[in-house]
């Protein structure tokens, strides 16, 4: 890791671009009431699919080396962990408003941290509290 002061600066700047920017998943559906969340969901992801394309032709030699169970697993963790959740996240903000769902997946990182640590301690141990 880099302890240049400019290095350090950049990653504090995108860091902070970088969660402003995943802010806006919970502005979208309150600037956008009269649109199903379902609709919402899939234009966030077609406009980040076509975001990403020419990112993949950049690497189009590294994408021809994955398998069909490649992309199908790629596919299967895109339903459930983007598409889902987005879809989930923006008919709760549609339904409840911003406040609400915004707290609680705020939670959701101290919850499966807690939730792992006291579940899966016999598999994966307990880590210390502190």
């Amino acid at each position: 890791m880099s302890k240049h002061p400019a290095a350090l600066t950049g990653g504090i700047f995108f860091s902070l671009a970088a969660g402003m920017l995943w802010g806006l998943v919970f502005v979208g559906p309150l600037l956008l009431p009269d649109y199903p969340a379902a609709l919402q969901t899939f234009g966030r992801y077609l406009a980040f699919g076509l975001i990403a394309l020419p990112l993949a032709y950049i690497d189009r030699a590294d994408i021809r080396r994955l398998t069909p169970s490649d992309w199908l697993a790629a596919l299967k963790l895109a339903a459930i962990g983007n598409v889902l959740y987005y879809l989930f996240l923006s008919s709760a903000i549609l339904r409840a408003g911003g406040a609400l769902p915004t707290m609680i997946i705020g939670t959701l990182p101290v919850v499966i941290a807690i939730a792992a640590n006291l579940l899966n301690h016999q598999r994966d141990g307990r880590f210390p509290w502190l």
